[in-house]
């Protein structure tokens, strides 16, 4: 029997403990019937509660975290074609190409086992390798590590974009039916299933589990398949599923229709895609039809605990959200068989920047994340003058803000100016990878309040600090500080 329950979006927050990790998506792509490209926006959620927002690629689809929350794997068409499977380091921004597709990709996943899979769906003539699993992986057996690629499975029917997705141990698939193609005519079921995909053979077709799948689009499932969710009926109401036998529906519920959605409230509407975390068996992810206060519409990325009943809203009306991922760090919301590829983040990124530097040739630097642009040469200024600070942030921002440090001796004794400029903790010059700026007009004198020093001097470095709070960083040095060239200052 199913048991009818509303899904409060604004959510119940569980006592004790709150929802920390990475949320994202894809803005302004579609990944419904004809997939496209957008912009790939990561989330750091803390307590519950997104802290911030950036966006770390371009003409993006399908991202997929690692388990140990370091890397984000994604489709890339910034170069057109088929796409390249390309992966954004969550710490730094920096983006490296991995490999180019052999096949056209629908949708990609990164799963425990450390590889990539995609599965193909060719739309023209050509079906001799039609609906496939594909797999990527680095092969690291020779002195180098090498990419490559091969069949995993067959599949059994046609499934695109948000139709359908696959567990993080690899292991299972939820897919809506619907389109067969000439050489799976005879494997082609159409119904809703959870497949069980066989290892490590090619030719192998996958087991469809009697009785059990999510009627609606949107179909997704857990990291060890236990738990499913699709779309029903009108993509108003989620069917969830618990294959040891519980099913109800949940449905995304805001009685105000007019709700504040700057403020980031979720509201009622229809969705199409659905998607799971790669490591929790309580948490998934849609993509939510919205209303706004002036009757704007758009798709909010929503993930949501289906076991207490808590939704938090990632994006704020964000035209053409589709399906994500959500990478969890805090322990009560990690599957157990999982939470030791968070305790061992630190060691797992170092390994995936090494792999990812030994194939690309690109270096990954996790704490230098501000590039000074401007001044950008050595020159005279005198009291009175305005110095105009310029620089520009990785996509990744900073996590604990900048500061301005000025040193009349050059570098002997360090002073903290105030002057135009937002520096802020939340402000856009921090945390969207854009410009900042900071204009500082020359006094006769700095002062910290103990310790005051004339302005006139040969060697002045003015330069950006910043205030990191990420693990590696900390290690190396709290704070960094990027000099502008030394300049002078005259009376």
């Amino acid at each position: 029997m199913r048991h009818y329950v509303l899904l409060y979006i604004i959510g119940i927050i569980a006592a004790g403990y709150g929802l920390d990790g990475y949320a994202v998506t894809i803005i302004g792509g579609n990944e419904h019937h004809l997939p496209r490209p957008g912009r790939l926006l990561c989330a750091k959620i803390q307590n519950d509660e997104v802290i911030s927002r950036k966006f770390l690629a371009e003409s993006a689809r399908s991202p997929s975290i690692d388990q140990s929350g370091s890397y984000i794997a994604f489709i890339d068409f910034s170069g057109g074609g088929w796409g390249v499977l390309s992966v954004v380091s969550v710490d730094s921004g920096t983006v490296m190409k991995i490999a180019e597709f052999d096949h056209p990709p629908q949708a990609l996943w990164w799963c425990t086992d450390n590889k990539w899979y995609y599965d193909i769906n060719y739309r023209n003539d050509d079906y001799t390798v039609a609906n496939r699993l594909m797999k990527i992986y680095i092969d690291s057996s020779g002195a180098t590590p090498v990419i490559r690629q091969a069949t995993h499975a067959k599949l059994i029917m046609n499934k695109a974009g948000c139709f359908g997705d696959l567990s993080a141990d690899a292991r299972w698939m939820h897919v809506r039916g619907g389109g067969c193609f000439p050489d799976d005519s005879s494997l082609c079921e159409n119904g809703r299933r959870l497949y069980e995909i066989p290892e490590n053979d090619s030719n192998a077709i996958p087991v469809a589990i009697d009785g059990v799948g999510g009627v609606g689009c949107g179909n997704s499932v857990a990291p060890f398949g236990r738990f499913l969710v699709a779309w029903e009926g009108g993509h108003n109401t989620n069917n969830f599923i618990d294959i040891e036998g519980t099913e109800e529906m949940l449905r995304f519920t805001n009685t105000e229709k007019t709700a504040n959605l700057t403020d980031g409230d979720p509201v009622t509407g229809s969705g199409n895609c659905n998607g799971w975390s790669c490591n929790s068996d309580y948490w998934f992810t849609s993509d939510c039809g919205s209303t706004g206060p002036n009757g704007e519409t758009g798709n909010d990325h929503v993930i949501a605990n289906w076991k207490t009943r808590q939704a938090i809203n990632v994006t704020s009306m964000q035209q053409g959200a589709t399906r994500g991922d959500l990478w969890c760090s805090s322990q009560e919301d990690v599957h157990p068989d999982l939470y030791h590829f968070v305790e061992e983040r630190s060691q797992r990124r170092s390994q995936w920047n090494a792999l990812f530097a030994a194939l690309t040739g690109q270096s990954v630097d996790t704490c230098k994340r501000v590039a000074l642009l401007q001044p950008s040469e050595r020159r005279i200024y005198h009291i009175g003058d305005t110095i105009e600070l310029i620089w520009s942030l990785a996509p990744r921002g900073t996590d604990g803000g900048l500061d301005i440090a000025i040193s009349p001796d050059n570098g002997k004794t360090f002073f903290f100016p105030s002057g135009e400029g937002p520096l802020e903790d939340n402000a856009p010059s921090v945390y969207q990878g854009a410009i900042g700026f900071f204009r500082w007009v020359i006094p006769d004198s700095v002062t910290d309040g103990y310790l005051t020093m004339s302005s006139v001097a040969d060697s002045l470095l003015i330069g950006v600090q910043d205030n990191y709070s990420v693990d590696e960083c900390e290690l190396k040095n709290p704070s960094t500080t990027f000099w502008a060239p030394v300049l002078a200052v005259q009376e």
